[in-house]
């Protein structure tokens, strides 16, 4: 919670602003937008609080319910409110009346941030946020201590911000449909764009507005930040135009002239060949697929970004492990036959479902076979039927034993799959389960892969509930 020592503090902070009933030398000590945020105010200080229905935060969705507001000490409250709202409806006459609640609240968190030492890391991308920044949290966990965002959507980016205080660091994963808003919440130090693929069509339209979305994280970067940008995105030429003067860029990828560059990814012992600025270092990943080797070099470049040598933190890669439903192994055993299954069902899209499909073939299964269960990727509009065909050559190409699909999307890839791969298809995820008890054989290992409303997750929950679970990496 954030403490200003006197009012005009709290002014400077919120700009120009009226206000009733407050002595200049009263002080304010937090501020509250639901019931997790409110506490009252102590030892003659006064808290704010912004109650639901005020237009211009969230729509009137957001804020502290009535019933809360009751419950607190009235005449150590002051309501941060606009002016559209009805006065009448407080149950106390202590107000701060402001243009935008909105605005006031992230000018009230950036005024905080200020003060603060800590350094505030911001990742998106279309694919390989969460686990990148589960990479850069390993790496830096010697360095000091991490506070990590618990959503990727505005409102919890926001909520989390004003929880998070006196860490070293601060990690944030960021959507898309939070980058309208948040992009003034996350004044980062540094900033990733991990990628820009197929997703989220029936929202953006076209990979450029997805870029053009996606880039916003970059141009919030405080003044000597640091953009780390995969290089081998679409669009990447326009990157430099999106970074404010003073901002330093630091690229990622294959490509000859990235800064950390991938030299060679071996899937069967999982290391990783990278240049860093010229020279060549190599190290063993603990998550398994190409597609991770490239989210570790963005890690590296944050590093770098952050003032960290590679000696320093190279032996934390090893330690690295899957985030759930992206890549978590679990142990299962179905009457009385061992096998594996890789929860890899929280999303999908074009991007990830061929970089999983590709890691699970490299997969060296030395026991049994390798089976994929595979659900329709959603939100692709009018494009889906393209993007899934366009899946079937990297299936048919894969060195797996049998492919089950879930969906009408995938559905419709049944009959051109090479024959002797072809398990079922099927419309619901609650199909799987009768089908695997039948086939299943063991020292099997199974990959579950889908977008998340398609159920494979609840699928997978299930499972590890009645089959028993010791997950690794």
């Amino acid at each position: 919670m954030f403490t200003f020592n006197d009012f005009s503090e709290l002014k400077d902070a919120l700009g120009d602003i009226a206000y009733h009933n407050l002595d200049t030398d009263q002080r304010i000590k937090g501020i509250g937008f639901d019931k997790s945020l409110v506490l009252d105010g102590e030892d003659g200080s006064y808290f704010l609080v912004v109650p639901k229905g005020v237009k211009s935060f969230f729509n009137g969705r957001r804020g502290v319910l009535p019933e809360d507001v009751k419950s607190l000490s009235l005449d150590k409250v002051v309501f941060l409110i606009d002016k559209n709202y009805d006065f009448n409806e407080l149950p106390s006459n202590n107000r701060i009346v402001v243009p935008s609640v909105a605005k006031s609240v992230v000018d009230l968190l950036n005024f905080n941030a200020e003060k603060e030492k800590c350094k505030l890391v911001a990742v998106t991308g279309t694919v390989g946020k969460t686990s990148t920044r589960k990479i850069i949290s390993t790496l830096l966990e010697k360095n000091g201590s991490i506070g990590h965002s618990k959503s990727n959507m505005s409102y919890g980016i926001l909520k989390r911000s004003y929880l998070l205080s006196g860490f070293d660091f601060k990690l944030f994963e960021v959507s898309a449909n939070a980058l309208n808003f948040s992009e003034d919440i996350v004044k980062s130090d540094v900033a990733v764009l991990t990628s820009i693929g197929e997703g989220h069509f029936e929202k953006y339209g076209n990979m450029e507005n997805i870029f053009e979305i996606k880039s916003r994280l970059l141009s919030s970067i405080k003044s000597g930040g640091t953009a780390v940008v995969n290089c081998d995105i679409p669009f990447f030429e326009k990157v430099r135009g999106k970074l404010a003067s003073g901002v330093n860029l630091i690229t990622f990828g294959e490509d000859s002239f990235a800064d950390i560059k991938l030299v060679d990814y071996n899937s069967q012992k999982s290391t990783v060949l990278a240049s860093i600025y010229g020279e060549e270092v190599g190290f063993k990943l603990g998550l398994a697929g190409k597609h991770n080797a490239i989210n570790a070099l963005g890690a590296i470049a944050v590093m770098s970004a952050l003032g960290y040598s590679f000696k320093s933190y190279r032996d934390a890669f090893s330690k690295i492990t899957p985030v759930k439903g992206r890549g978590v192994v679990h142990d299962l055993s179905l009457n009385g036959k061992r096998f594996k299954l890789i929860d890899d069902c929280y999303n999908a899209n074009p991007l990830s479902m061929k970089a999983s499909i590709e890691a699970f073939s490299n997969l060296d299964c030395t026991e049994g076979r390798k089976i994929m269960v595979l659900g329709d990727m959603l939100e692709l509009g009018e494009k889906s039927k393209h993007y899934h065909d366009e899946l079937l050559d990297s299936i048919n190409s894969s060195e797996v034993d049998k492919v089950y699909l879930v969906g009408n999307a995938m559905g419709d890839l049944w009959s051109r799959l090479n024959p002797e791969v072809r398990g079922a298809a099927l419309t619901k995820y609650t199909q799987i389960f009768p089908l695997l008890r039948r086939d299943m054989k063991d020292g099997d290992t199974v990959l579950m892969k889908s977008s998340n409303s398609v159920g494979l997750t609840k699928l997978v929950s299930s499972l590890v509930k009645k089959l028993g679970s010791k997950s690794h990496d």
